[in-house]
Parts: C-alpha cells; sequence; structure tokens
C-alpha cells in the first residue's frame, strides 16, 4: 500500500536479509532473517501488544531452527529495535526488546509457546503528542496533561 499526493509519495520500506545458502545439518531453509524499515510484525502478538493496522519501524533480528526432534518442531529467537518517536530537539523515545518462542507437535495438536519482553524508553512522548494531537485536556484517571494550564 502507498500513499501519494501533489508532491509527497510515501511507501513501506523494508530491507530483509535471508540468507538460504547458511544451513546446518539439522536445519532446512533460511534460518536468519535480518530486517530494517517499516515491517509487518515477525513475531507472535495479540491486539493488545501490537496494533493490526500499524507496522512496526526499526530493526529486527531472527533466528530461527526447524528441529528434526519427536515434539519440538521449531526454536526461534529474535531481537528487535523500534523507533516510536523520533525528536529533532529532544529525546527519541524507542523500544528495545527480544521474544523466544517453540512449536511442539505432540500427534495432531500443535502449540507455539512464546514469551517477549520490551523496554519502553522515553514513553512520556506519546502521552503529550496525541493530547495535543485530540486536543484533550484531561486523561481517563484525571490527571493534568502537559500544556492544560491548571
Amino acid at each position: 500500500m502507498s500513499f501519494c499526493a501533489a508532491r509527497l509519495c510515501a511507501a513501506p520500506a523494508v530491507t530483509v536479509v535471508a540468507p538460504a545458502d547458511l544451513q546446518f545439518a539439522f536445519q532446512d531453509g533460511a534460518w536468519l532473517s535480518l530486517t530494517g524499515g517499516k515491517f509487518a510484525y515477525a513475531w507472535n502478538r495479540t491486539q493488545v501488544t501490537g496494533d493490526p493496522d500499524i507496522n512496526p519501524e526499526g530493526f529486527n533480528q531472527k533466528l530461527s531452527w526447524n528441529l528434526k526432534a519427536p515434539v519440538a518442531k521449531n526454536f526461534t529467537v529474535q531481537l528487535m529495535q523500534l523507533l516510536f518517536q523520533e525528536a529533532s530537539g529532544a529525546t527519541d523515545s524507542y523500544a528495545l526488546g527480544g521474544h523466544v518462542s517453540g512449536k511442539l507437535q505432540l500427534g495432531p495438536l500443535t502449540s507455539t509457546l512464546s514469551f517477549m519482553a520490551i523496554k519502553w524508553n522515553n514513553p512520556d512522548a506519546i502521552l503529550q503528542a496525541s493530547a495535543f494531537a485530540v486536543q484533550a485536556t484531561t486523561t481517563t484517571g484525571g490527571l493534568p496533561v502537559l500544556g492544560e494550564g491548571a
């Protein structure tokens, strides 16, 4: 999907490197993926942890191994560096995190277990930006919003 106006044309830009030539004895296909730009979610998530209408922007490094064990079928480790507020005159806001998952199969049943941890750095920029964008004067908890004048 892309957006074009009179003098502006923007489209998602993604760079993905996945060398299929590098294989282990127990691995079929690409086991390494390096992604940078604005990309679709590359990790397990819910609508609470990632809005389905918004793609993350930043970098993602993924190591994934397809296993030939009787129960364990896949093991994946990911690191992510996500940008969500770049400010020229202030401190940038970003998130650093990791994701670990494993796919298990027992007969006809398949399950994917996953764990993700994210550290949000300088998250106040989100509240300040969105409060002025919607002209909010208070938050839902009754806390004053920056610039409210109270």
